[in-house]
């Protein structure tokens, strides 16, 4: 019943939704790079994207799956925080979902942002365990850039999209298909990263602990649609390490220098 493969998912946001595309573009290379190194063959990628993109030359074995999901602004945070994550939940949900009618996976499934990366050993590590219900990321990395590393040590999977991996059965609630799931369902089960190995918790499939770093969340740039600080303002906050300075010395020294070969990266 469950093949050994895995599917990745790469929600593109609309186009009129940035004014920076060509480092959205560049960013999505890379992402997909680290897709195409995968060490075992038993995977495949689609990249969802609106009709009109410009999207970059897809590796063998990646394709893109067009859409008309039309372009809504996202309300302001500092106004109206929930209605802005809801936003961002709706359409990556929908994308997602997209995806997911496009492929019809019969293993495993990834959402992975475009403009982070993931470990090459991810598709190895389904192929040795089909049946598993698969693995959130407790632990990886964060990247603003420049040669250094961050070696995030906990709960990465409530900090960033690209953090989980689910056999494609327990994607959505039992009973319900790709094909009649509700908006509420789309936006909190696919479109958010936050809520998905709580549901699998209390329905009694949960997921296991990635063995290993299996990401990288990329931060500090202008077409973040979470907004994401820089590295030193995000982990580094001069009130937070003052009050708190042995954390602040645990987080120093978590820094490391960026191998891309580690990665296959092109940054």
């Amino acid at each position: 019943m469950h093949d050994g493969s895995l599917s990745f998912i790469i929600p593109v946001r609309h186009q009129d939704s940035t004014e920076d595309w060509p480092t959205l573009k560049r960013h999505l290379a890379a992402t997909l790079a680290s897709v195409a190194a995968q060490t075992a063959p038993n995977w495949r990628c689609v990249v969802v994207a609106n009709h009109g993109a410009d999207l970059p030359t897809m590796p063998a074995k990646c394709e893109v799956v067009w859409v008309e999901l039309p372009f809504e602004r996202l309300l302001d945070p500092n106004v109206d925080l929930e209605g802005f994550r809801n936003g961002i939940r709706k359409d990556k949900g929908l994308r997602l979902l997209a995806g997911i009618q496009h492929l019809r996976p019969t293993g495993h499934v990834m959402q992975v942002d475009g403009d982070d990366w993931i470990s090459p050993k991810l598709a190895e590590l389904v192929s040795i365990h089909p049946a598993a219900n698969g693995w959130y990321f407790d632990q990886a990395y964060v990247y603003a850039g420049g040669a250094i590393l961050y070696k995030y040590p906990r709960d990465f999977f409530l900090f960033c999209g690209t953090s989980h991996i689910i056999r494609a059965d327990l994607l959505l609630p039992q009973g319900v298909s790709e094909d009649e799931v509700d908006l509420q369902t789309v936006m909190t089960r696919l479109g958010s990263h936050v809520f998905i190995k709580r549901y699998l918790d209390e329905e009694d499939t949960p997921l296991s602990p990635l063995p290993f770093r299996g990401a990288g969340y990329r931060v500090g740039h202008g077409n973040s649609v979470t907004q994401s600080s820089a590295l030193f303002d995000h982990l580094f906050r001069l009130p937070d390490a003052l009050r708190h300075p042995r954390e602040t010395l645990r987080r120093l020294g978590r820094l490391g220098l960026a191998r891309k070969a580690d990665f296959k990266l092109q940054w």
